[in-house]
């Protein structure tokens, strides 16, 4: 785990179940980075250009991972879904 990314806990608390249905659940992350950051960065534009930001996961499925996420399943479904 890369320190810096765990340092605010605000890409942590980001990620939302975004859809439950009986084929699995879908989760989201309402942070504009959550995506740079779990699956990196091919190719930068802008003033840092053809740069490759590899891939820093902040989400997983480690054990630790599994209870966090059944407890956000079992919250929302305690909660109608909505």
């Amino acid at each position: 785990h890369d320190t810096i990314l765990f340092e605010t806990g605000d890409l942590a608390k980001s990620i939302q179940v975004s859809d439950v249905s009986n084929d699995g659940f879908e989760l989201i992350s309402n942070s504009p980075h959550a995506s740079f950051m779990q699956e990196g960065i091919k190719r930068t534009r802008g003033m840092i250009k053809n740069k490759v930001v590899p891939p820093r996961p902040f989400m997983g499925f480690s054990d630790e991972n599994k209870r966090r996420i059944a407890t956000m399943i079992r919250d929302y479904l305690a909660h109608g879904g909505d």
